[in-house]
C-alpha cells in the first residue's frame, strides 16, 4: 500500500506529463518507496480493522506485564487464559483483573498477580500498526520523486551502488536522516521489545 497519492507526487514533479500511463509510473514509484520503507521498518502501516479479533499471546516472563503485539489503543475488550491450547480439550478462563498500560510502546497488560510463564492468553483487540504518521508519507514522496527522476540514471540517490535494477541495501537508498527518522518511527510504533 502506498503512503502517498499520485496527486501528491505529481505536485512535486511539475514537469511531469499528464495521462494514465504516467500516473501508472508514479504509482509504481510510490509502491516502490513503500516497499523500501516497509523493509526498513520491518512492518507496514495500514488502516485499522473495523472489528476486534482474537490473538493468542504467550507470556514470555512471569512478571506483572503481558507484552502485546501492536494494537489500537483502548481496543482490548477481552482476555482469557487458554488451557490445553490447540487440542480438542481446549478451554478458556476469563481474566478480568488486568489494566491496559498504553502510555508507552510496547503496549502491555498489567496484572498484580502476574501472568503464568509460557501460558497463552487469548486477547481480543484491534491488531496492527494503524495509519502511517506524516513523516512516513513525506519520506515516501521524497523517495518516489527521486526514484522517478532517476529512473533512466545509473545512480541510485543516497547509494554508492550503481544500477537501479541491482539488489540494493535498502538503507542506502535513503539519506541517513530519513533512515534515522524511520528508526524513530519504528521505536514509537513498537517500542523496545521485552522478553
Amino acid at each position: 500500500m502506498s503512503y502517498a497519492t499520485v496527486a501528491e507526487l505529481r505536485a512535486l514533479l511539475t514537469q511531469m506529463p499528464t495521462g494514465a500511463a504516467y500516473d501508472e509510473l508514479l504509482e509504481d514509484a510510490l509502491d516502490g518507496a513503500a516497499g523500501i520503507i516497509d523493509g526498513v521498518l520491518g512492518f507496514a502501516f495500514g488502516p485499522w480493522a473495523l472489528a476486534a479479533t482474537d490473538k493468542d499471546v504467550q507470556a514470555r516472563n512471569a512478571g506483572v506485564h503481558l507484552y502485546l503485539p501492536p494494537y489500537k489503543a483502548a481496543s482490548v475488550t477481552a482476555v482469557a487464559l487458554v488451557g490445553s491450547r490447540a487440542t480438542t480439550g481446549e478451554y478458556e478462563t476469563a481474566v478480568t483483573d488486568y489494566v491496559a498500560e498504553e502510555d508507552a510502546r510496547p503496549f502491555r497488560l498489567y496484572r498484580g498477580m502476574g501472568w503464568y510463564y509460557g501460558s497463552y492468553y487469548r486477547v481480543t483487540a484491534i491488531w496492527g500498526y494503524g495509519p502511517a504518521p506524516a513523516v512516513v508519507a513525506a519520506i515516501a514522496l521524497d523517495v518516489a520523486k527521486n526514484s522517478y527522476a532517476n529512473r533512466n540514471s545509473r545512480t541510485v540517490p543516497g547509494s554508492s551502488v550503481v544500477g537501479i535494477d541491482n539488489t540494493l541495501d535498502v538503507s542506502r537508498i535513503l539519506t541517513s536522516e530519513q533512515y534515522l527518522e524511520l528508526m524513530n518511527v519504528r521505536t514509537q510504533t513498537i517500542g523496545v521489545p521485552h522478553g
